[in-house]
């Protein structure tokens, strides 16, 4: 190999890994905004039902396919919880309009975790 393949080779490699790290953090994103819609929607069961999909199908994009919803039921779960199309699948959709975005929201384990109470004192 000579001096020019090798540089050659190099810059393909460093764009490869390049590519891979945004895959990865795409894939994070987006899953964690279907967590959020999830959580919207109150469950799998609940959001499945929203978008006229099977429980298992939206299991599936959470646990096999990284949070990757299929482009044909983004814009369902627009409609139904608010999660931006543009947020679950930016590959497909492209970034979000500048007025429309949104960083994504840790969905809690559980909807039925209760949320603490705050009291006031009683002034007397």
């Amino acid at each position: 190999m000579d001096a020019t393949n090798i540089a050659s080779f190099s810059e393909k490699a460093t764009l490869f890994i390049v590519a891979n790290k945004q895959s990865i953090l795409y894939s994070r994103r987006m899953k964690l905004f279907l967590e959020q819609a999830i959580a919207s929607a109150g469950s799998q069961v609940a959001l499945a039902r929203q978008i006229g999909a099977s429980q298992q199908m939206v299991s599936q994009w959470l646990t096999q396919r990284n949070g990757r919803v299929s482009p044909v039921y983004c814009r369902r779960i627009e409609e139904a919880t608010g999660v931006s199309r543009y947020d679950l699948r930016p590959d497909i959709f492209g970034p979000p309009p500048a007025a429309n975005r949104t960083k994504p929201v840790r969905a809690r384990k559980s909807a039925t975790t209760p949320r603490l109470k705050t009291t006031v004192p009683h002034g007397g």
